[in-house]
């Protein structure tokens, strides 16, 4: 694709310096064409008397046209023409068209009143000094506009091939979004199904004999999660009932979840840092209770997280989950500001069993809280017997 592009721009690049070209020989032709036909008419005034009667031309030594017989006005400031035959004379219709036959004069750059005469560059000093003094060619119509046309086909057709391609990509993402939102509408619907009958449409039942004692009122069983396609595509359905807002499809979702295991551990942990709290306290429960080692470093990310609970969460999870990282990172928060961030480490590193713990849980048996340095102590105590026993 970086290839196309550059060739592509390459291209536009290319076409526009064509483009100004075409500008810039237009307008060096234009004015070239202007100081040739102005030299043109210098030319004919210095080597021609034009006689103001029937307009044709004659040497500049004739006193009298050759045409009209009558007398022609003297240029004594010019120079008169050497070895210049007469011209011959013209009928009259010919000569209102300011045209001159001479065909049997041996001097071929006669000129005419109208006709472009070849001006050798040495006889005119104006067009030396131009500075583009060579004519810049001009394609014709049929080449310019084919050009014309093949450039912009080439960039309609790369902003079709672009808009294909990146509305290819967008468009999978989007299939994918919706297909998401849909399964997840689909379990919302499902989890509504059921209704509880409110108090109001309840009546009371009428007994005859008063009643000592009633029984409490049973809670609604959930309607069970329905599942189909493979174990990856269930695994899919789950995470998205574990986004669903009625509290017992995600309960459901959730311990459906972790009785699958190590696969579902992979889906959880890429929604570990989800912002809503409450899903993110699901995955957290859920990762830990998996106990899959894979999920330790996605655990131990969050216990730089800004919300103490899901720290808490993090450090209950990771209790469950026995690795020397984890004992380190456990050690790493006991100086954690808020006493419950504390606890929950304390109770996982016993449950670490790892007789490097207990250095940094030995000061603890002092901490202001009475919850952390109970929990502290009964640590160190155990620790302390397994360090006995090895």
């Amino acid at each position: 694709m970086i290839m196309i592009n550059i060739l592509f721009y390459l291209f536009v690049f290319l076409g526009l310096g064509f483009f100004i070209y075409l500008i810039l020989a237009y307008w060096v032709s234009k004015k070239r064409d202007r100081m040739i036909t102005q030299m043109e008419k210098v030319y004919t005034s210095d080597k021609f008397n034009k006689c103001p009667h029937c307009g044709v031309l004659n040497p500049l030594e004739a006193e009298i046209c050759e045409f009209c017989k009558k007398e022609l006005p003297h240029k004594a400031h010019q120079k008169p023409l050497q070895d210049l035959p007469s011209p011959s004379p013209v009928p009259p219709e010919e000569s209102t068209q300011g045209e001159i036959q001479s065909a049997e004069s041996p001097v071929s750059s006669t000129p005419s009143p109208t006709g472009k005469v070849p001006v050798p560059a040495s006889e005119n000093p104006q067009l030396e000094k131009f500075p583009f003094n060579r004519a810049w060619p001009l394609p014709n119509s049929t080449v310019l506009i084919t050009m014309i046309s093949i450039y912009v086909l080439v960039i309609v057709g790369y902003a079709f091939l672009i808009g294909i391609y990146t509305m290819g990509k967008a468009g999978v993402k989007q299939l994918e979004e919706v297909s998401r939102k849909t399964a997840k509408r689909q379990a919302e619907k499902e989890a509504s199904r059921y209704v509880a009958p409110s108090a109001s449409t309840v009546k009371p039942r009428q007994y005859s004999a008063p009643v000592k004692a009633q029984s409490p009122t049973p809670v609604s069983t959930p309607t069970p999660l329905v599942l189909t396609g493979s174990a990856e595509e269930q695994i899919t359905q789950l995470m998205l009932h574990l986004e669903s807002k009625d509290w017992n499809t995600a309960i459901q979702a959730k311990k459906m979840l972790i009785s699958k295991g190590k696969p579902a551990a992979d889906a959880l942990a890429t929604e570990i840092d989800h912002p809503d709290i409450r899903i993110r306290t699901h995955v957290i429960s859920a990762l830990g209770e998996i106990g899959a080692p894979e999920s330790a470093p996605y655990l131990i990310d969050t216990l730089d997280n800004e919300d103490s609970l899901t720290v808490i969460q993090s450090a209950y999870a990771l209790g469950n989950i026995k690795s020397a990282d984890v004992v380190d990172e456990l050690i790493a928060i006991l100086k954690h500001p808020d006493w419950r961030v504390r606890h929950a480490a304390v109770l996982s590193l016993e449950k670490q069993d790892d007789i490097k713990a207990l250095t940094a849980l030995i000061p603890l048996q002092n901490d202001k809280n009475d919850k952390v340095k109970n929990a502290a102590a009964k640590a160190v105590t155990s620790l302390q017997e397994s360090e006995k026993k090895e």
